[in-house]
Formats: C-alpha cells, sequence, structure tokens
C-alpha cells in the first residue's frame, strides 16, 4: 500500500537539495504537494522535476513574515494538510565582531521567527488533518556549536526546543513534530563550502562520509508517516556518526 497517497503535504523549502529530494520520494509515492520556492531559480528547479505533475507551486520570501498567513492561509483551508516540511533556513558563518543585530536578527528571521508563524497558521482549525506531522530539518550546529556560526547555530536550536515544547502543547490536537539533524550533507551549498575551505575538519568526525540528501529524505518521510506515530520531540540524526 502507498503510504502517502492522497495524502497533502506542504514543503516550504521545496528547491533546496533536501527539499527537491524529499518532494521526488513523495511524489512518487503518490502525495499531492504544495511547494514553495523563493526565487525565481528554485521554480526552474522544481519545474525541471515537476512539469508534469498537477503539484502546486507557491512563491514568497519567508523573512516578511507577516505575509505568511496571506500567502498560505487560503491554501492550507482549501486543501487541509497531512504534513509539512521546513526546508527554509539560511547559513551564516561570521565572528563576533560581525555580529551586529541586523544580521543576527535577519538569521533568527528566516530560521525561527517564520518557522513558527508557518506553524500557527497550519495547525489553525480546518488547516490540517488528524495525524498532522512537522519536520523541521536542523543541523549538528544546533547542539555541538562551532566557530563563527553563532547566529545559524543559535537560530536552529530555537526551532528544535520549539519543537521540543510544542509537541507536549500539541499532543492532544493529534499533531507530531520532530526534527532531522543533519550533519555535512552533499548539496550544492556544501560545494560552495569546499570552495571558500579546500579541506572540511567536520568530516575528519563524520566518519560515516557525506550524508545523500535522498538519505535526508528517507528519514523525513518516515517521520511523516503512520510508521512514525510514536515518535515526536524527538531529534533524528542524520549526521554521518557525527555526534557520537
Amino acid at each position: 500500500m502507498t503510504s502517502f497517497k492522497g495524502k497533502t503535504i506542504f514543503i516550504a523549502g521545496a528547491s533546496s537539495d533536501i527539499g527537491l529530494a524529499s518532494a521526488e520520494a513523495l511524489s512518487n509515492d503518490g502525495a499531492e504537494l504544495i511547494l514553495h520556492f523563493a526565487s525565481l531559480e528554485g521554480l526552474e528547479r522544481l519545474k525541471a522535476k515537476f512539469s508534469d505533475t498537477k503539484h502546486e507551486f507557491v512563491q514568497m520570501d519567508f523573512s516578511e513574515v507577516d505575509k505568511i498567513e496571506e500567502t498560505l492561509g487560503i491554501r492550507f483551508k482549501n486543501k487541509p494538510l497531512d504534513g509539512l516540511i521546513n526546508c527554509v533556513g539560511v547559513r551564516s558563518r561570521r565572528p563576533l565582531k560581525l555580529l551586529k543585530h541586523n544580521h543576527v536578527l535577519e538569521v533568527m528571521t528566516l530560521n525561527y521567527f517564520s518557522f513558527i508563524e508557518l506553524l500557527r497558521v497550519a495547525l489553525k482549525k480546518g488547516y490540517y488533518n488528524s495525524g498532522f506531522s512537522v519536520v523541521q530539518v536542523s543541523s549538528i550546529a544546533a547542539q555541538t556549536g562551532g566557530s563563527t556560526v553563532t547566529a545559524y547555530a543559535a537560530s536552529k536550536a530555537a526551532s528544535d526546543t520549539a519543537i521540543r515544547s510544542l509537541a507536549k502543547e500539541l499532543v492532544s490536537k493529534g499533531v507530531r513534530l520532530n526534527s532531522v539533524v543533519c550533519g555535512q550533507v552533499e548539496s550544492r551549498a556544501y560545494s560552495k563550502l569546499l570552495e571558500v575551505n579546500k579541506e572540511d575538519k567536520v568530516l575528519d568526525r563524520q566518519y560515516l562520509g557525506l550524508v545523500k540528501t535522498s538519505e535526508v529524505a528517507d528519514i523525513i518521510l518516515f517521520l511523516l508517516s503512520e510508521k512514525a506515530k510514536r515518535i515526536s520531540g524527538s531529534f533524528i540524526p542524520a549526521d554521518g556518526g557525527y555526534l557520537q
């Protein structure tokens, strides 16, 4: 039996590498998708994969938090959700002397504030179905920190903490929330990192090697599915052994 046939899943940041891998897997499994993108480049990536499908595309800038309900609310009302994947996020590498308030606020807005607002909207009455599952894509930085990633690590840790709290708050509504904690993933972002830093010290500790986006997608789909119905408020590693 197809696990996601007829299920409606919203993917925020669907044109990212992990978002795209998740979208492909869900589409192949029969899900109906609402795919968010922020840029024309993102739209092109989605169209290249899903030009012949009936999945819905929606554009918005998640840094404009006050527009999330206006843009997405009507879609969720017309097509209540069975699941939500949040792949939206911005990286930040700055030493303390460059961590001015405006930059930290920008990172927190996109990585944390927008996530909380997205959940608030998605969990309005009539906007989601019974058994609703949320999966947030997080980072090992949320647990370990790292030199010059203060703002990024703090924003991801904030989202993970929110998941732990909301899992308890929303259990009576039949809602589950979990986080996938990623190490270094074989992606465009990782390729750009190597352009700047020829050696990756993180990978030395990540002894199982680079994680593939399809492997992260497998974990996400598991957490969305009925097979994970007893899992909520958890942080599931996709870290290649880094956190061991």
